[in-house]
């Protein structure tokens, strides 16, 4: 099995210890591989919407001899995986709107998630929706970071704009990390600013201004 990146080892760590751990959109499977490997889990459920992927991640499983402790399910998100309040599970990969659509029906236990895009609406969601964001991580992957939240059901607290934009510093595991995840997201949110000055939505132009704006004042307080 190829070595994790840091992305998944970010999401092993926030993960920690569970009974079953689902793997929603897992794709190769080497993250449900690891957590199995490590014991940080006694079963895995592995599933996604494509059964060709699915394929790979059996062919990981088989090659890792785990095969009798994991379950496949070809499943859209969260449908026809039971999960009670001791297990976990990870929605990594996604865009911000895909994960929230999982979330919707609701989530018996801890999950970490990963967005490609939109994180502040997610973390919108979150809060709306009552899920605790516990705790964050940053990894740098392949050229690119990520942030990944570890949630938890049925809490929440209020975030304003700019907190939805840029997290709690105090929820960040690595810190360390998060003046050059800023400065990254800065220059993202620029070439956004840009493109949005330069289309007919104000609406966009607002969002992307207001996005500018809280990251800046982040990246200041890091300064």
């Amino acid at each position: 099995m190829a070595r994790l990146g840091a992305r998944l080892l970010a999401a092993r760590d926030l993960l920690g210890p569970c009974r079953v751990f689902a793997d929603i959109g897992a794709n190769h499977g080497f993250l449900a591989a690891e957590m199995l490997k490590s014991g940080l889990c006694e079963r895995a459920v592995v599933s996604d919407i494509s059964s060709f992927a699915l394929d790979r991640a059996r062919r990981t499983m088989a090659e890792e001899g785990l095969l009798d402790r994991t379950e496949f399910v070809v499943a859209n998100g969260l449908q026809g995986i039971r999960l009670a309040g001791g297990d976990a599970a990870a929605i990594c990969g996604m865009g911000a709107r895909t994960i929230a659509a999982i979330l919707l029906n609701g989530l018996p236990c801890a999950a970490v998630l990963q967005p490609n895009v939109e994180l502040p609406l997610l973390r919108r969601f979150l809060v709306q929706h009552r899920y605790l964001i516990e705790a964050e991580r940053i990894a740098f992957d392949a050229g690119r970071y990520y942030v990944l939240l570890r949630v938890l059901p049925g809490l929440s607290e209020a975030y304003s704009d700019a907190q939805c934009v840029t997290g709690r510093r105090e929820r960040l595991q690595n810190p360390e990390l998060r003046k050059g995840y800023l400065q990254w997201r800065l220059a993202v949110c620029e070439v956004a600013l840009k493109g949005a000055r330069l289309g007919e939505n104000a609406g966009k132009l607002k969002r992307a201004e207001a996005e500018w704006q809280a990251v800046r004042a982040a990246l200041e307080e890091e300064e």
